[in-house]
């Protein structure tokens, strides 16, 4: 349950940090106190509250660069109005992605038998994580469950703060993750050995009759290989448990994520 802050208590707050010239306190305290004032002249949901407070701590310098032209009769006015205009930007945008969303999945209806999946090229592994930070962090943070990539540095720091809000430590969230990987690297590990074994059966036998069987269970169980390793690592519904939030919500970020990163590197991603 996140503190209730009076106008009062937020004021005080913001002429200290002017004061002090220091953010840390301003950091934990204005997100709430803008979303809280959302939500008492809009209706808004509990993931459109996270989702303000999460832009409100990720542009934190911009919003308080803003804020110093105002005198402590008009800070937070300017406050008030910032998050109504933040939360009308972020319906457009959340909208423009369900328009994408919709026309991609009529695009799948018409091609029922094709399978779509994305592939991280290795060789671009480097360029990926460095277009990785330049998308929010809940986008991000999704895309690395979704495709099992490292959760290090601001994406781990608002990882560990979201399970706290929830009342969750890092630990537990580190021993699902440590369990699934578990998982999923002994299975890889079990297909690539029936590839092998088929391979060398190849190799040995060159003439025999069985040869096609060989090949036709070698294709099989490159196939599953295939399968576990275009797999959501985390699927919709673990990353809503995780994050706290809705599945509707988890597809936006999943499709915001990926159309950036194509948008910005076509290279890094293909589409299968």
């Amino acid at each position: 349950m996140l503190p209730k802050i009076s106008n009062e208590e937020m004021l005080a707050c913001i002429l200290q940090a002017r004061k002090d010239k220091k953010l840390e306190n301003l950091m934990a305290k204005l997100p709430i106190w803008m979303a809280d004032r959302l939500a008492k002249k809009r209706r808004v949901t509990e993931d459109e509250k996270s989702e303000i407070r999460l832009v409100v701590i990720e542009t934190m310098d911009k919003i308080w660069k803003l804020a110093g032209k105002y005198d402590e009769a008009q800070v937070l006015g300017f406050f008030v109005t910032y998050t109504f205009n933040l939360f009308r930007n972020l319906q457009r945008k959340n909208g423009e992605i369900q328009t994408h969303n919709k026309l991609l999945e009529l695009w799948k209806e018409e091609q029922p038998n094709c399978m779509h999946s994305v592939h991280f090229w290795e060789t671009n592994r480097d360029h990926l994580y460095t277009q990785l930070d330049s998308l929010p962090v809940l986008t991000c943070l999704v895309v690395c469950f979704q495709y099992d990539l490292p959760i290090l540095n601001q994406r781990k720091t608002y990882l560990e703060w979201r399970l706290a809000e929830m009342g969750r430590e890092f630990s537990d969230f580190q021993r699902i993750y440590d369990k699934k990987k578990e998982v999923w690297l002994r299975q890889l590990c079990l297909f690539e050995e029936r590839v092998l074994r088929y391979t060398r059966l190849l190799y040995q036998y060159p003439e025999s009759e069985r040869r096609k069987w060989y090949i036709h269970k070698k294709k099989e169980w490159m196939r599953q290989r295939m399968r576990v390793m275009n797999k959501s690592f985390f699927s919709e519904r673990e990353i809503a448990r995780i994050l706290g939030i809705t599945r509707k919500l988890v597809q936006v970020h999943q499709a915001k994520g990926i159309l950036s990163l194509q948008l910005k590197a076509g290279d890094l991603l293909y589409c299968a």
